[in-house]
């Protein structure tokens, strides 16, 4: 065997693993976005709770479609390395109908019909809702061939350590926004003081210094301008505990 075969033969291994890596990326995005999905239209009301919720869905399709760009590329780089073979019947071409969570029905929607968020995360009309619920019944759903190919993990254990890993990822982002949401209060906390300070300390020149003789005009003048500055300070504090507490 010569180096470039030896060469050929490491690529498709590269090629074979990234396939699989893919493949594995994909099952447990498509897990956590059915969660996501099922627990938004089951708890989620309100415009501003569907937004962020709507948001998250949109970045796990965003890496769905990224990963299924990444296994396309690679099978493609393998099927020139290898030719076509009996690797093919686990690797198989991803179509976009194979690309759904493990209780897809022949649809691809997720168990609840009814549900205004279909398992690709767009909205469901009104008329599409009614056309699940006349369609094919449980007996007909099927797997995607994506859940059978190497080692998955079945039913609610595989939801699980997929949502274990993106936990684990919102836990550590989590921990950085309460780090920074400590700091902030901390900071709120320096400008109220700073601020009564201020106000205080403008109260406490409203008369020159000592040893400076000013006419009474040049003094009332002072006055004012120290009073109308302590009054700004007090107010900024006001208003900004009003909005922060």
């Amino acid at each position: 065997m010569s180096i470039s075969d030896d060469i050929s033969v490491i690529e498709a291994q590269l090629r074979e693993a990234q396939c699989r890596d893919a493949l594995g990326k994909l099952r447990n995005y498509l897990h956590t976005q059915t969660h996501f999905i099922k627990y938004r239209n089951t708890n989620i009301r309100g415009q501003r709770a569907n937004t962020r919720t709507k948001t998250l869905i949109s970045t796990l399709s965003s890496k769905i479609g990224r990963v299924i760009q990444k296994y396309r590329v690679a099978r493609a780089a393998l099927l020139a390395l290898r030719g076509a073979g009996s690797w093919e019947e686990e690797l198989r071409p991803l179509q976009t109908k194979d690309v759904c969570g493990p209780t897809a029905s022949t649809s691809g929607d997720i168990d609840d019909l009814n549900a205004i968020i279909g398992s690709n995360g767009c909205q469901r009309s009104k008329k599409q809702r009614e056309a699940l619920r006349h369609g094919l019944g449980e007996g007909y759903r099927t797997m995607s061939w994506i859940w059978a190919c190497g080692t998955v993990a079945s039913g609610d254990e595989g939801m699980i350590e997929a949502l274990r890993i993106e936990w684990a990822k919102a836990h550590a982002r989590a921990a950085c926004w309460s780090e920074e949401v400590e700091l902030l209060l901390e900071e709120m906390q320096r400008t109220e003081k700073f601020l009564e300070y201020k106000a205080q300390w403008w109260k406490q020149h409203r008369e020159p210094p000592s040893g400076v003789v000013v006419d009474s005009l040049v003094r009332e003048g002072i006055c004012a301008y120290a009073d109308r500055q302590a009054t700004l300070q007090c107010q900024l504090s006001d208003h900004f505990s009003t909005l922060w507490h």
